[in-house]
């Protein structure tokens, strides 16, 4: 046997069929490893989404954005709006707040199934950020169009609803070029259906 000794029967083996058992059984423990981990973050995942994302009365249609506070920061959301669902992130450049206003920016990246889109709302001016309803009208009024013709093309009478709104974060203030500014971030899920529909 060439020096070489197996003890089939107790599991012990050595030579070459003993490295290829121990290399799979490494690697099974390692697959067991890693399969418990992505089990243990999505339960944290899912844990925190559901003490984050808590749906309120309807208020309002064409919803979106974010002042702070707990989910939903005070803004208008349909929990149970039905139609086509988007999901993504919005980012929010407030410039030079003073006094609960300012010029304001948003980016908004969307998914729809494999489609993602981003859309830009432009330059929009003397946002009341300090007012959560009239800052996601405002927001929500600059991207509607833009969301519905990239998502939606040709179709018309389709309204969008804020679903829900988590992970808010605001970043600290900013100098540039004689300028102020902040950013506030924030996942977002919204519906798209007929107008008449909720």
């Amino acid at each position: 046997m060439s020096g070489e000794r197996g003890f089939r029967g107790g599991g012990i083996q050595t030579g070459e069929e003993g490295k290829a058992m121990h290399q799979h059984q490494y690697f099974q423990e390692g697959d067991m490893r890693c399969f418990a981990r992505t089990i243990m973050i999505g339960l944290a995942v899912l844990s925190a989404m559901a003490l984050m994302v808590t749906p309120q009365a309807f208020a309002a249609k064409a919803s979106f954005d974010s002042p702070p506070g707990e989910p939903p920061y005070g803004l208008a959301v349909h929990g149970n709006a039905g139609g086509t669902k988007l999901y993504g992130t919005i980012e929010i450049e407030l410039i030079n707040p003073d006094a609960g206003f300012a010029e304001a920016r948003a980016v908004v990246r969307l998914r729809k199934g494999n489609t993602v889109k981003v859309f830009y709302s432009g330059l929009l001016l003397d946002v009341n950020y300090s007012n959560p309803p009239l800052y996601q009208d405002a927001v929500a009024q600059a991207l509607k169009t833009e969301i519905l013709n990239g998502f939606f093309p040709g179709e018309s009478n389709l309204c969008i609803w804020l679903k829900a709104a988590s992970e808010l974060g605001v970043s600290a203030s900013y100098q540039e070029s004689g300028a102020n500014f902040r950013f506030e971030m924030m996942d977002v899920e919204i519906a798209v259906n007929t107008c008449s529909a909720q």
